[in-house]
């Protein structure tokens, strides 16, 4: 799958390019004049010039066509105008003289700056146009002069020629590249999308099976919460769908208030049906905080953190602490668990997309990335410390314009975030 160029965006780059090129051209035309009349004198000068005053008049329709956005004809009007008038001009200047004075800057100046346009075609209409001029002027005024003109004009249209190429090969460059990343974000998105799925559907599999063991006991005290877990999960998902964009990979932020404390609290109910008593979760919330975020990113963010620690503990006695607090201007989350550790030398791919140090095939080596693009979304940091067979620190941090307010702690206080080291102390 590929990607073109929005219209609006052509237009855009064709419009400039008009823009740039009248300006020089009436630049040209304008240090043309001059030199004419200080050194070609009487009528002859004037003569000359014909073709220049009808450059000057087609001012006013440059502006009506790039006013309509038909900026794309003013180069092939502007040019043609240009080589009729003065093919004309000069069969009646030089209808009865053997001197003829051909050739001008104006059109080395058409054909040495066709290339601005990245326009193959324009390039042609210039290049014949020119040729056919000089090619009717040398048949009816019988001058050799023509000639030599025309062989000059194709030695600055080879030069032209190569500029063009040069230029269509690395806008062709850029396009790959840019199909290449598109291609990539795609296959992204759609990975991070299986990666929310595998998670939620083991989350259901798990449920369902303590349903069935639940009701074959004829114990149905935990069904109906085991049953809104189920629902929540399916929620997730179709939210999710919704919100990662399937066609581009993007993630987009649908930002509202919310309360960080009950997303870390959603993130552990999520992740305890499927946890078998793996490990033990401590929350030290200090604080009750409400942050302006996406909640549902924010959510899947944490609770991926909190699945990599929990998988990350080989025993039943390890731990996994959620903190919360506040140092200088940020708002820091920290998940530290007692697990295995992560090895130096693969620590600093641990954000790199697709990489897993799992060998499984339901791993995609996705939760990671996600995460990482989720907080620095937000404006935030997220940074790893580890050691192996002690455990890993997960920090991450959310600048002060996040914080809307908070209340501290056995209090009713609102902590005004705004002024330099309030709120949770670190």
């Amino acid at each position: 799958m590929t990607r073109k160029m929005p219209l609006s965006n052509l237009l855009g780059q064709e419009k400039r390019a008009a823009n740039l090129f009248i300006i020089l051209l009436l630049t040209i035309i304008f240090a043309t004049d001059v030199l004419i009349v200080r050194f070609i004198p009487n009528n002859f000068g004037f003569y000359l010039l014909i073709p220049y005053i009808f450059l000057y008049l087609l001012i006013p329709v440059v502006y009506q066509l790039n006013k309509k956005l038909y900026s794309q004809y003013i180069k092939y009007i502007v040019f043609m105008t240009f080589i009729v008038v003065c093919l004309a001009n000069e069969l009646i200047l030089f209808w009865d003289s053997f001197d003829y004075q051909g050739g001008s800057v104006v059109e080395m100046f058409f054909i040495l700056f066709s290339p601005i346009f990245i326009n193959k075609r324009y390039f042609w209409v210039v290049i014949i146009g020119v040729t056919i001029k000089y090619a009717i002027v040398g048949l009816l005024l019988q001058t050799m002069v023509a000639l030599w003109l025309v062989v000059m004009n194709l030695v600055l249209a080879l030069v032209a020629y190569i500029i063009l190429n040069r230029f269509i090969e690395y806008i062709r460059a850029l396009n790959d590249s840019y199909n290449k990343q598109f291609e990539s974000t795609l296959s992204t998105g759609m990975a991070i999308m299986n990666h929310t799925i595998k998670n939620e559907i083991t989350k259901i599999q798990y449920l369902n099976n303590q349903i069935k063991d639940s009701i074959s006991n004829r114990d149905t005290q935990d069904v109906e919460s085991m049953m809104d877990s189920i629902q929540q999960a399916t929620y997730h998902m179709l939210s999710m769908s919704n919100r990662l964009q399937a066609k581009t990979g993007e993630i987009r932020l649908h930002e509202g208030t919310h309360n960080l404390n009950s997303i870390l609290n959603s993130a552990v109910g999520m992740l305890e049906p499927t946890m078998k008593n793996k490990a033990q979760i401590i929350q030290e919330l200090n604080g009750n905080v409400d942050i302006n975020c996406d909640q549902l990113q924010l959510q899947e963010a944490m609770m991926n953190i909190l699945m990599n620690a929990v998988e990350s503990i080989e025993s039943k006695e390890g731990i996994v602490t959620i903190r919360l607090f506040k140092v200088k201007k940020d708002i820091v989350i920290e998940i530290e668990d007692t697990g295995c550790g992560i090895p130096s030398d693969v620590r600093s791919r641990v954000f790199e997309p697709f990489f897993t140090t799992r060998s499984t095939s339901s791993n995609y080596g996705l939760g990671l990335s996600y995460c990482y693009t989720v907080i620095e979304k937000h404006g935030g940091a997220m940074e790893i410390h580890s050691e192996v067979n002690v455990g890993t620190k997960v920090l991450i941090r959310l600048p002060q314009k996040r914080i809307v307010h908070m209340q501290r702690p056995d209090t009713d206080e609102v902590a005004d975030f705004h002024e330099q080291d309030k709120g949770i102390a670190g």
